[in-house]
């Protein structure tokens, strides 16, 4: 791993001060040469993370049922535009292309719109065929739905324990956080609260949701995190730009931006409950009927692929997993509740 980061760190901190933890984070996370979502990041060469649409394509599915239901609410605008907000390697984006096929007049009216700030990741979006922007402000106003699938998370925020801001100072050779990162630090992120801001701008009519995990109610804080190749790191500040860099989400916050820009707001609920609400109980009943119905035949490979296939969907409504994750919505004014949150 490269130490280039960390030195410049310490070189700007030496000559501006400390820096605020958003500042931190922004530079680990997404430095265009050292960050840890670099194209050039050697940390992720083996993987780092597993989200729900890459560990199995019934999540994508169910989000598609939900953006068909919102396309009717809507009174079956075309386009019908479905936002991936923070779209990575687009896996959310082409399962909804895909799951969308059943249907000739959704698939029609369908526009989707990858959107990644990672210059590398749109290089790659776009040569697969997705519309692709950098920035959710770099939209035309539209009609459709936006998800958020774990993005919030990695939005750039500042840390508060015991109402003392904490900022990364210089000690030695190395970087330390004053006062030290504490287990129940406060979140506050600006950048997630602007970020509601500029879709409450562009959204004509229709929805957004975010999944993610966080707090509401008055629930206890969670501790900030990194990962390294599926597995916690000990110390982020140690090599900035080697992990990825998540805090937990204030839905609170969240849902009180929404509401001053007019919006309403439903949830958040847990995921497992949404997408029950969506038919998950009756896709993995499909699923294993198809499984029956191979064994029957004697296609041994194919039976075991798709228990297979059921074992990681039931892993997206694992309420010690991703499960857990928490689902809000918020929507403009006059519309139905969406159905994963009814």
């Amino acid at each position: 791993m490269s130490d280039r980061l960390r030195e410049r760190l310490i070189a700007r901190i030496r000559a501006n001060g400390p820096l605020h933890f958003d500042e931190f984070m922004e530079a680990a996370l997404y430095d265009p040469q050292d960050g840890f979502f670099s194209s050039a990041s050697p940390a992720r060469a083996d993987g780092d993370f597993v989200t729900s649409p890459h560990l199995s394509p019934v999540f994508s599915g169910l989000l598609t049922v939900q953006a068909r239901d919102m396309w009717h609410s809507l009174e079956q605008p075309s386009p019908f535009t479905v936002v991936d907000l923070g779209a990575g390697e687009g896996a959310l984006a082409r399962g909804i292309a895909h799951a969308a096929q059943s249907d000739e007049e959704f698939t029609k009216a369908l526009r989707v719109v990858a959107v990644e700030r990672a210059a590398a990741a749109r290089e790659a979006l776009a040569a697969g065929g997705l519309e692709t922007l950098a920035d959710v402000s770099d939209i035309e106003p539209f009609e459709g739905v936006v998800f958020a699938n774990e993005l919030l998370d990695n939005v750039p925020f500042r840390l508060y324990a015991a109402g003392v801001e904490i900022v990364i100072d210089v000690e030695g050779e190395g970087l330390v956080a004053r006062p030290p990162l504490a287990e129940a630090a406060r979140v506050v992120s600006p950048g997630t609260e602007d970020l509601v801001g500029a879709i409450s701008k562009k959204l004509q009519r229709g929805y957004a949701i975010f999944i993610d995990y966080g707090f509401s109610g008055g629930e206890a804080l969670e501790s900030i995190r990194g990962y390294r190749s599926h597995h916690l790191v000990d110390d982020i500040l140690r090599d900035p730009g080697s992990s990825d860099v998540t805090g937990p989400v204030d839905f609170d916050a969240l849902v009180a931006r929404a509401r001053a820009d007019g919006l309403q707001t439903w949830g958040p609920v847990f995921q497992r409950d949404a997408l029950m609400a969506l038919g998950y109980r009756a896709t993995l009943d499909r699923m294993r009927a198809d499984q029956a119905e191979k064994e029957q035949a004697g296609e041994w490979r194919m039976a075991v692929e798709y228990y297979g296939e059921r074992g990681q969907a039931a892993m997206l409504v694992d309420p010690a997993g991703l499960g857990g994750l928490k689902v809000l919505s918020l929507g403009t004014p006059r519309l139905p509740a969406p159905r994963a949150l009814a």
